[in-house]
């Protein structure tokens, strides 16, 4: 297996995984501008990452691949509970990162693309910001009393909100200072030894 990633980006879920996985992969680190490429292009139309190379194979779109992991390597149990109930929270989870959090960075981070005007980059990243207050919310709340999202143990959906929220305390000036209950996951899977091991290898730390 080959992954490339872009170090700190939502490829930092399936770097992860595969860590967590233990079969032997190779982690290949990409620009952005690398993205764009021809020769990227060919093997990602999107110009995204992660992208996921498997005997000659490209597996991209994040939930997707991680979908696929759970499959393959069900020695792992990294999937949720074998019940209707499980496969919708894994579902839920997906959709809500993906869908809700995911997004609601880009105005954030990159304003410019939303407004050419300097002059209303300030209040567009205000709106994206207490926006994305609001779902870090939900997501703290959710993690009252858990030490893990879904199925009361490590899944893929543990690494994925993780990622995430190594956004925010990167990129918010009081870290993930306001939400107490995802602050403590994220200081418990900075000590998980794969956890340890990816950001290492993707030259990526900070504190929550």
């Amino acid at each position: 297996m080959k992954l490339y990633y872009l170090p700190g980006a939502c490829s930092l879920a399936i770097h992860i995984v595969l860590e967590w996985i233990g079969e032997a992969y190779e982690a290949v680190a990409v620009t952005r501008e690398q993205t764009k490429t021809p020769e990227f292009l060919k093997m990602n139309p999107a110009g995204a990452v992660p992208a996921l190379e498997i005997t000659g194979r490209v597996f991209t779109q994040n939930s997707a691949i991680q979908k696929y992991l759970i499959e393959k390597y069900p020695q792992a149990n990294l999937g949720p509970d074998p019940t209707p109930e499980g496969n919708y929270e894994l579902n839920h989870w997906h959709g809500f990162l993906g869908g809700d959090l995911h997004p609601g960075f880009r105005p954030y981070f990159a304003p410019q693309r939303f407004h050419p005007d300097e002059s209303a980059h300030p209040a567009i990243r205000a709106a994206a910001f207490a926006n994305l207050q609001r779902l870090y919310g939900i997501a703290d709340q959710h993690l009252n009393g858990r030490d893990h999202v879904i199925a009361g143990r490590r899944t893929v959906i543990d690494a994925y909100l993780f990622t995430f929220s190594s956004w925010a305390a990167r990129g918010f000036p009081n870290r993930l200072g306001d939400f107490p209950h995802l602050k403590r996951f994220v200081g418990n899977m900075l000590e998980d030894p794969g956890v340890a091991s990816v950001l290492a290898n993707e030259g990526v730390s900070f504190e929550p």
